[in-house]
């Protein structure tokens, strides 16, 4: 490296095979040698008895709540991870997305491939897909549960009494799901689209219905 009018220089340096191999082995040391902080540091948490962790969700509002995934068991840790317990297990399905309720840091919304579930205290199914169907997705946000599947969105108030199909989708396979206030982003097969669901979203007409399809439209 030269300097040259205060600018830097970088040059190009040819190592040959064996020389090649003795720096990397000499960098590789190095860095095994450099102490970590007191913070900066890997190890295996307690209590995740699966190998194969897919899904990962820390509470915005209490960070020292965090949701684990394995294929097919939901773990919590209430002590930012210091241990986790197992907190649903699904049988015949795999979990395909989680997150946590921003609302109410001890609530996490489960999507498995044919089933949603809530996870607090107990579990309660809330969502099943029609035969076929397989969910990816689900999201809580300004008190709407949103859940993508193959088929489309769909979406729920808190009661989550009955859940609507956004019109306009149920020919696309949604993929994810992010909210930014009033708008939900949505990524599909078909493209990136952005949806602004009404202020009121119960017992739609089919004049409400039409209005949906006109404002869910292509982003990019």
């Amino acid at each position: 490296m030269e300097e040259i009018h205060g600018a830097v220089l970088m040059q190009h340096i040819r190592l040959s095979g064996p020389a090649r191999k003795k720096w990397l082995i000499s960098c590789c040391a190095s860095m095994l040698a450099i102490p970590f902080s007191g913070e900066a540091f890997f190890s295996k948490v307690q209590g995740v008895d699966s190998a194969r962790v897919k899904k990962v969700a820390v509470s915005i509002n209490a960070p020292s709540y965090i949701a684990v995934a394995s294929p097919n068991t939901l773990y919590i840790s209430e002590d930012g991870g210091a241990y986790f317990q197992k907190a649903a297990v699904l049988k015949d399905e795999e979990i395909s997305h989680l997150c946590i309720d921003r609302e109410q840091s001890n609530i996490v919304y489960l999507a498995g491939s044919r089933h949603c579930y809530k996870v607090g205290t107990a579990t309660e199914r809330i969502f099943s897909a029609s035969d076929g169907e397989r969910i990816n997705f689900i999201l809580k946000h300004k008190g709407m549960l949103y859940t993508a599947t193959s088929d489309g969105l769909f979406y729920a108030d808190a009661s989550l009494l009955k859940w609507n199909a956004v019109p306009g989708l149920r020919s696309s396979e949604v993929y994810s799901i992010e909210g930014f206030g009033e708008n939900i982003y949505l990524a599909c097969d078909s493209g990136a689209y952005l949806f602004r669901p009404m202020a009121h979203c119960r017992g739609y007409s089919r004049a409400a219905a039409a209005v949906l399809r006109r404002v869910l439209r292509p982003c990019c």
